[in-house]
């Protein structure tokens, strides 16, 4: 069985998700494209966090103080994060019927 390799796209947490999914599971072509989509949104979520982090959860807006992007930013990108991994089968938080379940690899 082939593991595929972590696409370049993927920054260091969307990696890390791509190698501990792939080490674990055995995906079909659609699933690893799902699984991609999953990293990058993750990807996007920690350079959000990152950017609230660095400039503070309210910034200068030209009416006054504002929210940060990054924090709406962050909020949709973890939501995308939690739906892929459901529709793949591997969030706890979501039960899903053996069927649709990725096989466990071993």
């Amino acid at each position: 069985m082939r593991t595929p390799k972590s696409p370049p796209e993927l920054g260091p947490s969307g990696g890390a998700l791509w190698r501990r999914v792939v080490r674990d599971f055995e995906l079909r072509d659609d699933e690893l494209e799902l699984l991609k989509r999953a990293g990058l949104a993750l990807d996007r979520a920690d350079a959000a966090r990152a950017a609230v982090a660095r400039d503070g959860a309210y910034i200068p807006g030209r009416f006054g103080t504002k929210a940060h992007p990054g924090l709406s930013a962050e909020r949709s990108d973890v939501l995308i994060f939690a739906r892929m991994m459901r529709q793949l089968g591997l969030s706890d938080a979501v039960p899903t019927s053996e069927r649709s379940r990725p096989r466990l690899v071993g």
